[in-house]
């Protein structure tokens, strides 16, 4: 592949870049022979990694043959046909010859031409999770494996690190004209000022407002070129679709060729990119330029996270070892790296292997060596530098100086107002591109004294994150070696270590939204009687967004935003809670009453946020939203069941009665909370267990109704029943 052909070139002087092939200089693949069929995906792909590796026929020592559909989406019958008879041919040569086939689906409009072939003969077919849901209809008994979404090395098309305050505004996955402009068009015009050029993205013949502002332009999609793109640094993508996995392609190219992304949220983006910045208030004002650290830093987790693990490149590795036994890339091996290092499956480190990429790694980027060595692996560059790094091969040919204009956020020896725990635990990328990108936007940023507390932490990328965080802003820090089960000893431990007299929390996955808390530090700030403010939330999943609105509970409950007699409001309101993130409290609450949180327990923030309220003279509520909560985040401990989540659970139920029978509120809570959280969260949460784990999460369960049996009598049908049928497993 010409490198001219991937990538534009018009770049500093400094930057000269390989016309060869990227891959043959870059890449180490194994000698290995693939057939498929032109007029394919795949074909192309493979033509773009390396010719050598495409067989002419499948007699030519082959080791793969990878089957797929065409790639048009319009074909004339007649070449429809022809290509369906190839693909039988091939089939049938192959499986006389015992070489390995699979199918590999890339256009789903087509698979159902080839399905009886591939169920007479049992192929392996490999789909991503949104051709598998766009032909669930269809798919019966095919031997599936789901692969990562993946973007075709054909639209890798820029490589920059060049950081402008222009804008790619497109609008071409937006369904809806009418709506659209009734609703958007204002909060579009009022984000055109924050940038120096902004041009709007429409499908062709799509319809805009023929507006007269100098720094707007309005193009169409067969005008989006790689010179447009490198005339940008930021895209907001929009779409009225945003549980819709239709989106993820454009974010991925997006991302790959070197953008800042602006999305609605989607909850597989926000699993696989944490580095995009997803739509979470019902404006656009959070949409603005961000600082050229903070760019830089995400340009590169951007193109990092989609080149590294989510190309063609990683689907054959997978189907090599996965069918071969093999590896179908050899990693380069490096000298010399950062602490915690990880290998993957471009770069590793083993001291028994010849070095073949030599390294100086001197600063604190987390990812530092796969940042040096993006542009040798896919752009031909023989030597990469980033300040006082770098990375080179041993032939010496050519240099890329990689820099941007560095404005990195100076230490801060202002005088803090509020603490910010946050509690760690394996979720680095999260806490980087979510938590702590969110605590930058925040006006208050400058008064916040912001601790982490890793929690025994074993991910070597979080281990690296933290202390690329620490590298350049003041962070308070302590690290626990060993891991204690849940975010309740972080916590504790952070109340400890805070200096200011105010508290609040904010996990890694979670963002901080609409300049919240700064909202509710200066309401604590304006009344020195309020020992706590506390705001609303933003609950995201993978279907909806739900408001969680504390303060509309108290105002129509007390007909007032001010709570002084807290046990009324706890009564009133149905024994409702708030997040401990939605909040700022004194810290004195927290001391004097000796109020900590349940460790090595789940579910504890609920208890938690009643005790603080309970132990309050003066509450006030703020109808605003203060942060995010991805209810669907990968790997969190309530999408993860297990009979640990239940005996996590357990643990705090322990303290849950005691403390409602000290506080004389057991009745109301059997009244209006114990029925519907047994059947609608515990029961729901059992039926996602796996059998060879149902027995021992079941006895927990039962376990955990037994510590309410002396209100038997409170206990309604589905309970009762339940728990008479399942008792006998108390004592297994």
């Amino acid at each position: 592949m010409k490198l001219s052909k991937l990538l534009d070139l018009n770049y500093n002087t400094n930057q000269i870049f390989n016309k060869n092939s990227i891959f043959s200089k870059g890449m180490n693949l194994t000698a290995t022979k693939i057939f498929t069929l032109e007029n394919s995906k795949i074909y192309d792909e493979l033509s773009l990694i390396d010719k050598g590796i495409l067989a002419p026929s499948v007699d030519d020592d082959v080791e793969m043959v990878i089957l797929s559909e065409p790639k048009f989406d319009e074909m004339d019958e007649e070449d429809l046909i022809l290509y369906t008879n190839k693909y039988r041919a091939v089939l049938s040569r192959a499986k006389a010859k015992e070489i390995d086939i699979v199918h590999f689906v890339s256009n789903n409009k087509w698979y159902s031409l080839f399905q009886d072939l591939i169920m007479n003969h049992n192929l392996p077919v490999y789909l991503t999770e949104n051709h598998n849901k766009e032909l669930k209809h269809l798919l019966d008994r095919e031997d599936k494996h789901i692969i990562d979404d993946l973007l075709y090395l054909k639209d890798f098309h820029l490589y920059s690190n060049n950081i402008n305050q222009n804008i790619i505004i497109d609008l071409t996955l937006y369904d809806g004209v009418a709506s659209f402009y009734n609703k958007n068009i204002n909060s579009i015009l009022n984000m055109i000022p924050k940038f120096k050029q902004v041009t709007i993205l429409l499908e062709k013949g799509s319809y805009f407002p023929d507006i007269d502002i100098d720094n707007l332009k309005i193009i169409e999609t067969n005008e989006l070129s790689s010179q447009v793109l490198d005339e940008h640094s930021y895209v907001y993508l929009f779409s009225n679709k945003p549980y819709d996995t239709s989106q993820i392609y454009k974010v991925m190219y997006y991302a790959a060729n070197s953008k800042i992304v602006f999305s609605n949220y989607n909850f597989k983006i926000n699993n696989m990119l944490p580095s995009v910045i997803l739509n979470l208030t019902d404006n656009l004002d959070w949409i603005e330029p961000s600082s050229n650290d903070e760019a830089f830093d995400i340009i590169n987790e951007n193109r990092n996270t989609v080149l590294f693990g989510h190309t063609i490149l990683n689907i054959l590795e997978r189907i090599y070892k996965t069918r071969l036994n093999k590896k179908f890339i050899h990693p380069h091996n490096l000298d010399s790296v950062l602490p915690y290092y990880e290998n993957s499956v471009y770069l590793n480190n083993d001291n028994n292997l010849k070095t073949d990429l030599y390294g100086a790694m001197n600063n604190s980027r987390y990812d530092l060596e796969s940042t040096l060595a993006f542009p040798i692996l896919f752009l031909g560059i023989s030597e990469v530098r980033y300040k006082e790094s770098s990375l080179k091969l041993t032939e010496d040919i050519q240099k890329l100086d990689i820099h941007y204009n560095d404005d990195l956020t100076q230490s801060n020896t202002k005088v803090k107002k509020l603490s910010v725990i946050v509690p760690i635990h394996n979720n680095g990328k999260y806490l980087k591109y979510k938590c702590f990108s969110s605590l930058k936007r925040l006006k208050c940023f400058n008064d916040l004294e912001i601790i982490f507390v890793d929690d025994g932490s074993t991910d070597k990328e979080t281990l690296r994150i933290i202390e690329d965080i620490r590298s350049t802003h003041d962070i308070v820090y302590k690290r626990f070696e060993t891991g204690s089960g849940s975010a309740s000893r972080p916590r504790n431990e952070g109340v400890y270590l805070a200096t200011t007299d105010l508290i609040t929390y904010l996990d890694p996955d979670n963002e901080a939204v609409d300049d919240g808390y700064s909202i509710l530090l200066n309401e604590i700030h304006s009344d020195s009687e309020l020992d706590m403010v506390v705001g609303n939330i933003i609950r995201e999943d993978n279907e909806k967004r739900n408001s969680i609105r504390y303060s509309t509970k108290i105002i129509r409950a007390l007909n007032s935003d001010i709570i002084t007699n807290t046990r009324e409001a706890l009564i009133k309101t149905n024994l409702t809670v708030q997040s401990i993130q939605g909040l700022i409290v004194k810290k004195k609450i927290i001391t004097e009453n000796n109020i900590k949180m349940v460790e090595q327990a789940a579910g504890q923030d609920t208890l938690y946020f009643q005790q603080l309220l309970l132990n309050c003279r003066r509450v006030k509520v703020i109808d605003h939203m203060i942060h995010s909560y991805y209810a669907f985040v990968e790997g969190s401990i309530t999408n993860t069941v297990t009979h640990k989540f239940f005996e996590k659970f357990y643990k705090v139920e322990k303290e849950r009665i005691k403390f409602l029978i000290e506080e004389d509120l057991i009745e109301e809570y059997m009244d209006v909370k114990f029925n519907p959280y047994i059947t609608n969260w515990y029961m729901e949460k059992l039926s996602q267990v796996e059998e060879k784990d149902y027995v021992m999460s079941c006895n927990y369960l039962i376990k955990i109704i037994t510590l309410y049996e002396s209100y038997i009598n409170k206990f309604e049908d589905k309970v009762s029943i339940f728990f008479d049928s399942h008792s006998h497993l108390e004592d297994t």
